[in-house]
């Protein structure tokens, strides 16, 4: 049966013809100008001066079944269900959306335009993307086995993790930067090895259900405005856009943090959970050749980054927390300059939980991106 192409874009991602991770992050150039910076507990968040405006095209949501009767029925020689408030693990299956390479790309990148277009512009076109079903594939619960899981060895981990914000304190952005963020800057630095230095430059909140923004036009940079679920299987940032980042938002320090090691690391949990209506899941590094990752254009009005999209293999080993609640803290890889590494990214894609009761709870989320930096001269004492 031949394969469905999707050419929607639910809030961004596109792909491009540049195959795989460099290994090395010398000789990148910056091509977008330094942001003013303004200071949070030894972080940064960068302020854009010019809005970005797009249409927001909120994925459409597959029917949700009723939630099964977990431990109903069970014979006398089966374990006995956990208790009442004990969630159970939940493997599932998912159709996700993989980018269909074109010829096109040959000859011309994928791009994707978030800004306006003018109407006398003889190009049109947002993007030139087409995404394409994958077979149904299974998704793993981590559940009661989250310490199998590191980013090292996976891209990926869950880590308990409580917050002094409550769920409204999500919506007030000096709540958000003085508490919230400080509070995952030193989580990195207690968890992660050899971390020298955390900048947090982006946070993004979503939800699910009616959304106020269907149809509308946002400002990308308002933070606070919440988007709609991302199904396209991807990396927020590709080597490149991560190098352009550091020189973007440390441009005075950017020679030497570059010398070391460079992660970017997302942190993302609900805000109201636990969660039932698309629920975040993350990919085994290991199981997903770097040849398959496809780079991407994304053109800002005040910057020209790049993600990556996801051509599909078979093998693909995908995982979730089933009602992930809001100290179910996900953190994932984006990017790993060290090759060393078994794991240096996780690419991810929401998904429509089967499971889920009907209708389920409209989900509301928070994902926090922070680069995260080992000087150049802690990876030599350890050498030595």
């Amino acid at each position: 049966m031949k394969k469905r192409k999707r050419q929607d874009m639910s809030e961004g991602g596109v792909a491009a013809p540049r195959r795989g991770f460099e290994r090395r992050v010398s000789g990148w150039v910056n091509a977008g100008s330094p942001s003013r910076l303004s200071s949070h507990s030894g972080s940064y968040l960068p302020t854009h001066q010019t809005p970005t405006m797009i249409e927001v095209i909120s994925p459409t949501a597959a029917n949700n079944s009723h939630i099964n009767g977990v431990g109903a029925g069970l014979r006398s020689d089966q374990p006995s269900p956990p208790p009442k408030n004990e969630p159970t693990r939940c493997d599932t299956t998912n159709t996700y959306q993989y980018l269909q390479w074109q010829e096109l790309y040959e000859t011309e990148k994928p791009f994707q335009i978030l800004l306006d277009i003018p109407e006398d512009s003889p190009e049109q076109r947002r993007h030139n993307l087409v995404f394409e079903d994958g077979p149904v594939e299974t998704v793993h619960d981590v559940r009661g086995r989250e310490s199998e899981y590191s980013l090292d060895k996976n891209g990926f981990t869950y880590i308990k993790r409580a917050s002094n914000m409550a769920p409204d304190d999500f919506t007030n952005r000096d709540k958000v930067t003085n508490v919230f963020l400080p509070e995952l800057e030193a989580m990195l630095k207690e968890t992660l090895d050899d971390v020298d230095q955390v900048f947090i430059y982006d946070y993004r909140r979503r939800q699910t259900g009616d959304h106020p923004l269907h149809g509308k036009t946002v400002d990308f940079n308002d933070k606070l405005t919440p988007l709609g679920p991302a199904t396209q299987v991807h990396l927020d940032q590709s080597p490149k856009s991560v190098v352009q980042r550091v020189l973007q938002f440390l441009p005075d320090q950017a020679s030497h943090l570059l010398r070391g090691r460079v992660q970017l690391i997302n942190m993302w949990r609900p805000t109201n959970g636990p969660v039932e209506d698309w629920p975040l899941s993350v990919c085994d590094a290991t199981t997903l050749p770097e040849e398959q990752l496809v780079e991407c254009d994304r053109i800002r009005r005040a910057f020209l980054g790049c993600t990556m999209y996801v051509k599909y293999v078979e093998g693909i080993k995908w995982h979730y927390m089933s009602r992930q609640d809001n100290d179910d803290l996900l953190v994932f890889k984006t990017f790993d300059s060290d090759s060393d590494v078994p794991a240096r990214y996780s690419v991810h894609g929401a998904f429509s939980w089967k499971e889920a009761p009907d209708p389920p709870k409209p989900r509301c989320s928070i994902e926090v991106r922070a680069l995260v930096f080992t000087y150049p001269e802690t990876l030599e004492r350890k050498k030595n």
